[in-house]
């Protein structure tokens, strides 16, 4: 049997989704390994690592390792007349930036126009991202 981990993050909170192949169905689904449950999904999970144990109808159990990330925040942004500074955290590193879908590690925008508003995007190292409107001075 292989297990596998399913993350995503929905509106009412984090959910983790395992899933197996293999083995001699139906599955539970455990994430202590002593109470097991039928249904495949553990919802309102905080971010953090947790081992996922997957038992079929024989009894074989297999364990595997999922990382529910924490969601990215941006922090620390500075603008002047022409450049636009923003600095990504509680994400996963490295971030990657942009304001034209065209992603950078640099966190900075120069040569941008006065009094005018551009949408900033940060993308982290697990792909979540989020974007900020900021208007130059």
């Amino acid at each position: 049997m292989t297990p596998l981990c399913s993350l995503a993050q929905i509106f009412e909170g984090n959910y983790i989704k395992p899933t197996a192949t293999g083995g001699t169905p139906p599955y539970t689904y455990s994430l202590n390994g002593i109470s097991y449950q039928t249904l495949d999904t553990f919802y309102n999970v905080s971010p953090g690592s947790y081992t996922v144990y997957t038992k079929d109808s024989r009894g074989c159990i297999k364990p595997v390792t999922c990382i529910l990330y924490k969601e990215l925040s941006l922090i620390q942004v500075s603008v002047t007349r022409n450049s636009i500074t923003v600095r990504g955290v509680d994400g996963v590193a490295p971030y990657r930036y942009t304001r034209n879908n065209n992603y950078q590690t640099s966190n900075t925008f120069t040569g941008l126009k006065r009094r005018t508003t551009y949408t900033i995007r940060v993308k982290d190292n697990a792909n979540y991202v989020t974007s900020l409107t900021i208007t130059t001075l």
